[in-house]
């Protein structure tokens, strides 16, 4: 398999994981894709000061770190706490 003709999977998470065992579990998850898929792992950092601010107003300054990440023609899954999204074209 030719690896450098695969377009590259990238993660991006919210806030920086700070539990042990999810920890490890991403580093060998990592560990074990990268031999068969390019793949690059990023925490966004949490918004500062977001105790100042609604849901609604956090959510809105999480998405402009996460679109600064992306390029218009990303493949786009969404996972959250309650559901799963799928965007196979970002309409930016």
């Amino acid at each position: 398999m030719i690896l450098h003709l695969l377009p590259m999977i990238k993660v991006l998470v919210i806030a920086k994981t700070s539990e042990k065992y999810l920890v490890e579990g991403i580093d060998e998850y990592l560990k074990r894709i990268q031999h068969f898929h390019k793949i690059n792992y990023l925490e966004i950092p949490s918004i500062k000061n977001s105790k100042n601010l609604s849901e609604l107003e956090q959510k809105v300054k999480e998405g402009e770190l996460i679109l600064k990440e992306i390029k218009e023609n990303d493949h786009l899954i969404l996972l959250g706490a309650s559901r799963t999204h799928r965007y196979n074209d970002l309409q930016a």
